[in-house]
């Protein structure tokens, strides 16, 4: 609370200095001097200016696609292809605040063409209709690409059950207007939504019945490997590790190298570290995190997946026993993810630490650090994380001897995997 104090203390005296200097440079001032301040210090004030500065940027960026948008210096087919070229490398603000725009775009679009009209009621569409912003996604052939796009988003943003709207609308658009290719993205990625609710044999039937099949029907060798990829997830998850390691090698791998797609065969590299580390061959692991998959990352300067693999490389030093360095890659790691606006990954950074604190006795700290993995997790609507979280609480509980407190975590979280029919749940 202390901490807190200051912190807010020296924010208020930094606008009081500055007056009317915007929000963001007094932010960026305080973010510097956190370097030097102490480490509880340096955090409160990244977690009070972190989002102060997401905010205005954002609201920025927003209106300044809007303009090209409606000026037509900026084509919706540029701006689509700008978002997949850098989804995975642009912070999740930058692309939800992109998507603002493209959407009161459309919306603007629509009404001047219909003079006013409202085109969005009917049986057919009613029960699919979601308000995304205070906004209805548009209904034409071009709404694809936004469902697509803006859906995504929202899954990585942990915002599920929105995503899943997103998708299905997007499903019917498919239907409507045709479109073979689109309507197997949009059934991969309910697939992946399934995945991550625990939802196995749901996910696996939609990949190897649905995804796969359409895929191959119009060769598209792509998306066959990417299916086959999620494929071998699941199997992992299952412990299935020598059918998941031969996707990987036969399926997916190769295809990547004959396409030159250099990101997405890293990724697939990493995946078969992440088997090797299942299975315990921690060495082998870490040499292709280190070797083939970070070095990647580094050059298309990805700060994201870089942090994230951080994580599982101090997951191994972890399981080594070299605590001091695992706790430090995850801290560094944790700033990464709050410069760029990963909440979700913010989250999962702290359940790692969370991890480390317990192994070293120290059970306080390691629930005040879950205790706020725990809010972002149900901030975000992710259900499916917020109970992992809960499931590692109650092991500390435990241990420390307040038994009763674990046992009432236990039954919550139990509770909830029986609301949502999961099967599977992970822990770290």
């Amino acid at each position: 609370a202390t901490k807190q104090t200051q912190a807010s203390a020296l924010i208020k005296w930094l606008q009081q200095r500055c007056g009317k200097v915007q929000q963001r440079n007094q932010a960026s001032y305080l973010l510097r001097l956190a370097q030097h301040a102490e480490p509880e210090l340096a955090r409160q004030l990244r977690e009070q200016l972190a989002w102060q500065v997401e905010a205005e940027f954002d609201a920025d960026l927003e209106r300044h696609i809007l303009e090209r948008l409606l000026s037509g210096e900026l084509r919706i087919e540029s701006l689509n292809r700008l978002m997949w070229q850098h989804q995975d490398i642009w912070p999740m603000p930058r692309r939800r605040a992109i998507c603002h725009a493209w959407l009161t775009y459309y919306q603007q679009q629509q009404h001047e063409i219909n003079e006013g009209k409202n085109e969005y009621s009917g049986a057919e569409w009613e029960a699919l209709w979601k308000q995304a912003e205070d906004l209805p996604i548009p209904a034409d052939e071009e709404g694809l690409g936004f469902c697509q796009q803006y859906g995504y988003v929202q899954y990585q943003a942990g915002q599920w059950e929105k995503a899943e709207s997103i998708f299905q609308l997007g499903l019917r658009l498919c239907n409507k207007y045709e479109n073979l290719y689109m309507e197997g993205n949009f059934h991969f990625l309910l697939a992946v939504l399934k995945h991550e609710q625990g939802h196995l044999d749901a996910a696996e039937a939609r990949l190897v019945e649905i995804v796969i099949p359409q895929a191959k029907k119009i060769g598209n060798h792509r998306s066959i490997a990417v299916a086959s990829g999620r494929l071998a997830d699941i199997l992992q998850t299952r412990w299935q590790f020598d059918a998941a390691l031969k996707i990987r090698e036969q399926e997916e791998i190769p295809v990547y190298e004959q396409l030159g797609e250099v990101r997405a065969k890293a990724v697939a590299i990493g995946k078969i570290a992440d088997t090797l580390q299942a299975r315990g061959q921690l060495d082998a692991a870490l040499q292709v995190y280190e070797q083939q998959e970070l070095p990647v990352y580094e050059q298309l300067d990805d700060a994201l997946s870089k942090a994230m693999t951080i994580v599982k490389v101090a997951y191994i030093l972890q399981a080594r026993g070299q605590l001091d360095a695992a706790l430090q890659m995850l801290n560094e790691t944790l700033l990464v993810c709050e410069k760029i606006g990963a909440v979700p990954y913010k989250a999962r950074t702290m359940m790692f630490i969370a991890f480390i604190l317990r192994s070293r006795g120290q059970f306080n700290s390691a629930l005040q650090m879950l205790n706020e993995a725990l809010s972002i997790y149900e901030g975000i609507g992710n259900v499916s994380y917020k109970v992992q979280v809960m499931n590692i609480m109650a092991d500390i509980l435990q241990s420390s001897g307040k038994h009763n407190e674990a046992l009432q975590m236990l039954n919550e979280a139990l509770s909830i995997y029986e609301q949502l029919g999961i099967v599977h749940g992970k822990t770290v």
